[in-house]
């Protein structure tokens, strides 16, 4: 169950972070759908899925530019809300975006339930440092929004999605560098405990 006091859905969380994406990247919402039906296949097992969706070229009947422009439509429904997103749907959404967007809808939902999502891809420290800095400098910059008064109040409302946000970007890339961190400086850490490959150059 979600957060009780969370002023937003969490199809209104992932839909606007989705909305986001596309603003900032110009990708294709064509090819995004083509991904997220995709990765349901993949991801969902047959004798669970709620849906009938179908490979993209598949060899079942009906296959063609028909299915794809049918599953397409089906996609624009739940980007405009006339169709309520399935739960089902949203591990396969949330995969089919690119980074750091798939990362923000994790963080997003998993603040839902007061728990920080933790970033755990292997990268150097110096990049996991240098992810730090950068979402500090979102927050701060958020921050400043709130504080540009000299108070928090009513006013900020606005503001407070953003603040929220970024905040928990930030609290995930900190959370990694210190579990980074105390591996590293253990005694005598194990490959078991570490693999080799976390903190050489991506």
């Amino acid at each position: 169950m979600s957060n009780a006091g969370h002023p937003r859905s969490r199809t209104t969380d992932l839909i606007r972070i989705t909305r986001e994406y596309f603003e900032d990247t110009g990708k294709s919402e064509l090819s995004f759908s083509r991904m997220l039906w995709t990765n349901y296949l993949a991801m969902v097992p047959d004798s669970q899925r709620q849906l009938k969706i179908y490979p993209s070229g598949g060899s079942h009947e009906g296959a063609g530019e028909e299915v794809k422009e049918n599953q397409y439509k089906r996609y624009l429904r739940y980007m405009d809300r006339t169709t309520h997103l399935p739960i089902e749907v949203e591990e396969s959404w949330v995969e089919a975006l690119e980074e750091p967007y798939r990362t923000r809808a994790v963080q997003q939902l998993c603040s839902r339930y007061d728990v920080v999502a933790v970033d755990q891809k292997l990268i150097s420290d110096t990049k996991r440092a240098s992810l730090c800095l950068e979402e500090f400098s979102r927050f701060l910059e958020q921050a400043g929004k709130m504080l540009a008064d000299g108070r928090i109040d009513q006013n900020d409302l606005p503001h407070l999605e953003s603040l929220e946000n970024t905040g928990s970007a930030l609290l995930s890339q900190v959370h990694s560098l210190i579990n980074v961190a105390r591996v590293k400086t253990a005694e005598k850490p194990s490959d078991e405990t570490y693999p080799k490959v976390v903190g050489l150059d991506e």
